[in-house]
């Protein structure tokens, strides 16, 4: 499971199967009485090929078949054995784990205790199968007000409020996990139709992965950690999510740092993200880190005070909006190298205060998500629509030329509404719109990311440093 958690093919695998019969009476040149035969079966993981991107892959042979069951698998009901080995294989191919399962002594996850844990493929449905089933569930159907795995009745549901991490708290949380998962009205019940059943068989299923681990090895750029090495790390996520963070390199040069730091994903067993990130839950969002060198210094992100900078707001912009998208990657470009009358940048790019470093970071992630339509003369001279987009510049090795398929399964179709990224926390608040002590409430990134066009951008207590 490790391995394909780190995002690797599985080798090939051979097996024998001997089969012994007994013919009653003689068919063709086999006569009657007992006999036997071996069956040689070869089974292979897909072929990647050039691939870089976990999700591209051949769409005739995704590393996987569609399958049908006969009826419906789950919980307290009676399950076709067939069926339960059909959708056990497939999570565990897609490396969907057990979470927040019990340890063999009775104990809940921590912090510090906080080891991933598998079900079994035995064609018996428990509890444990159903755990990965209800993460699976939660991961297709991540949205506003989804954004989850189980909200205790002690926890604010709405803005994604963490979990209590107290001894109670954690009791409190686990207890709710756990009816959840094997509750009638709330457990996942894998259908014989439905988006459930449909996303186990679809071309662009998550996978869950060990992001950190995968992409700290690919080598394609710096990664660097801002997670406790004390504690367990958030290093878990789904494949849409590592898939997009290594598409970086196909960014736009000019918002392109060399480097990434992670501040957090998700954990291994729900020990510490539910009580520390209320949405980092489902593995589909991220703390992108802008603390350290090449970015801010501790007691910058620290600074309470510090105020938006003038002219900002009135820099002006390539690019008007097009086609219902205020995306554009030039007015992003625009703003974050826009000058005072003294030559001095506008966003604040200092050593140990380099906002515009930090920003490019998410621009490049979020420019590859959209088809940036440009209709600024500086870039098209004829006065015609051009598509800049970096979505468009994204390398799938396995799409047809003139095909648009994988890109939009695996990126979105290109648009705000369509597209990976939902909604930025950047700076820190009050829900008032006052300060906080200690808290950059970083004014300017705000203002940098709303006027580019990326939608939903808000600042939240304790964002002043990721």
């Amino acid at each position: 499971m490790d391995s394909l958690r780190r995002g690797e093919v599985l080798t090939q695998k051979n097996a024998t199967i001997h089969l012994r019969y007994r013919l009653s009476g003689d068919v063709g040149d086999i006569e009657a009485g007992w006999g036997e035969i071996a069956l040689e079966l070869t089974a292979n993981d897909y072929e990647r090929g050039q691939a870089i991107f976990f999700g591209d892959r051949p769409l005739n042979d995704p590393g996987y078949s569609s399958f049908t069951l006969s009826g419906s698998v789950g919980v307290n009901q009676q399950n076709d054995r067939l069926d339960v080995f059909r959708v056990e294989q497939r999570l565990k191919y897609f490396g969907f784990p057990a979470i927040g399962k019990a340890d063999d002594e009775g104990n809940n996850p921590t912090r510090t205790n906080n080891s991933i844990q598998d079900f079994k493929v035995n064609g018996d449905w428990q509890e444990d199968d159903e755990r990965a089933a209800f993460l699976f569930n939660k991961v297709i159907n991540y949205a506003p007000g989804n954004r989850q795995l189980v909200t205790p009745p002690t926890v604010r549901a709405t803005g994604g409020a963490a979990a209590t991490d107290t001894l109670a708290g954690q009791r409190t949380y686990f207890t709710a996990l756990t009816a959840a998962v094997t509750g009638p009205m709330t457990a996942a019940k894998v259908g014989t139709s439905g988006q459930l059943f449909d996303y186990l068989n679809a071309y662009n299923a998550p996978h869950w992965m060990n992001i950190y681990d995968n992409l700290r090895t690919n080598g394609y750029l710096r990664i660097n950690s801002g997670m406790d090495a004390n504690e367990s790390l958030e290093t878990y996520g789904t494949s849409w999510m590592r898939d997009l963070l290594r598409a970086y390199t196909y960014a736009d040069n000019r918002l392109q740092t060399g480097q990434m730091k992670f501040n957090g994903f998700t954990d291994a067993n729900h020990g510490k993200t539910p009580f520390a990130h209320g949405t980092h839950d489902l593995g589909m969002a991220l703390d992108l880190g802008f603390v350290g060198r090449g970015y801010l210094s501790l007691q910058e992100s620290q600074n309470r005070n510090e105020t938006a900078t003038a002219g900002i707001n009135s820099v002006a912009l390539s690019d008007a909006p097009f086609g219902g998208s205020a995306w554009s990657k030039q007015n992003a470009i625009d703003l974050l190298t826009a000058t005072d009358a003294q030559g001095n940048n506008l966003v604040r790019n200092a050593q140990d205060n380099n906002q515009v470093s930090a920003l490019k970071d998410f621009l490049a992630l979020y420019s590859l998500t959209q088809r940036d339509r440009a209709t600024s003369a500086a870039v098209n001279t004829a006065g015609q629509v051009v598509d800049t987009g970096d979505w468009d510049a994204l390398r799938l090795v396995n799409e047809a030329a003139g095909s648009v398929a994988i890109r939009t399964a695996l990126f979105g179709a290109g648009t705000p509404t369509s597209g990976l990224i939902q909604s930025v926390l950047v700076g820190s608040l009050t829900r008032a719109g006052n300060t906080i002590t200690n808290q950059n409430p970083l004014y300017d990134m705000r203002t940098v990311l709303t006027r580019s066009g990326v939608p939903n951008v808000s600042a939240q207590k304790a964002h002043h440093n990721h």
